[in-house]
């Protein structure tokens, strides 16, 4: 009789007991990591945002006074 490794043992039980659909939808989790980025990438937007909507308003002002002054 051939000896079969531990490791290609577990490899063949794990294949053999795949759950069914809806439970391998619930245990995966590729998407939720995808999720995570996505939502830590809108955070970072959203900080951006707030930082150029406040220094845009002062910017707007440096530059109307160096456009003032060039008259």
């Amino acid at each position: 009789m051939p000896r079969i490794s531990r490791e290609s043992q577990a490899k063949h039980a794990s294949a053999e007991h795949k759950p069914a659909g809806g439970e391998r939808f619930w245990r995966d989790e590729e998407g939720a990591t995808a999720i995570e980025y996505g939502l830590i990438a809108a955070l970072i937007a959203l900080a951006c945002i707030i930082a150029f909507t406040s220094l845009g308003l002062n910017l707007a002002g440096i530059f109307n006074t160096i456009s003032d002054a060039l008259r």
